[in-house]
């Protein structure tokens, strides 16, 4: 289906999966405090340091497991949402 929706060679390890869930559940957090506070630039800002976070990390595991190309898109995700919250929170 292409590269981003292969089956993984191996599976994620735990404190990577602890890691996700704990990340997946601040994001959401933050976008229903960006949502209720009408989308105010300091919570978009923030919503995108904890998103490049996430990618980040995503790129760290990719690297220790030998994905190389997963592990590029991930990092030029994550580098490209950190570089976009300087729009957002240097307003």
């Amino acid at each position: 289906m292409g590269l981003l929706f292969e089956k993984r060679k191996q599976e994620s390890s735990k404190p990577f999966k602890v890691i996700n869930y704990i990340m997946i559940a601040i994001l959401l957090l933050l976008l229903f405090i960006t949502i209720l506070n009408d989308f105010n630039s300091i919570y978009v800002g923030t919503l995108f340091i904890f998103l490049g976070g996430s990618f980040f990390i995503d790129a760290i595991e990719n690297f220790l497991n030998k994905e190389q190309k997963k592990f590029i898109i991930n990092l030029g995700l994550a580098i490209i949402l950190f570089v976009s919250t300087s729009s957002f929170l240097l307003n």
